[in-house]
């Protein structure tokens, strides 16, 4: 019998696309959790920011806003990472915010 290569695909369990959707990004990730890390350059806040903003606080999903002002290359830290430990204090337990 011939040997078959494995594939895979990661993705989101759920694409949700259209016309006005950004206005209930809210109560779409609030069964994920309380927080949002979202990251986004100056050009895309400025054009979805308050949108994005009102609709996570609509479903009271805390923001936490990283501005990219970067390149994404390999081996190059961007900041985002830094930025999440700075703003959010999370417990020993895994994904319970302590702070």
């Amino acid at each position: 019998m011939a040997e078959v290569a494995a594939q895979a695909l990661i993705g989101p369990r759920k694409y949700i696309q259209g016309r006005g959707v950004l206005r209930s990004l809210g109560e779409h990730v609030d069964d994920l959790g309380k927080d949002a890390f979202i990251i986004a350059d100056q050009n895309v806040w400025g054009l979805v920011g308050s949108t994005l903003e009102e609709s996570l606080q609509g479903a009271e999903v805390h923001l936490i806003k990283e501005v990219f002002g970067g390149s994404a290359r390999t081996g190059r830290s961007t900041g985002a990472s830094s930025a999440w430990c700075r703003r959010c204090r999370w417990s020993a337990a895994g994904s319970t915010r302590s702070g």
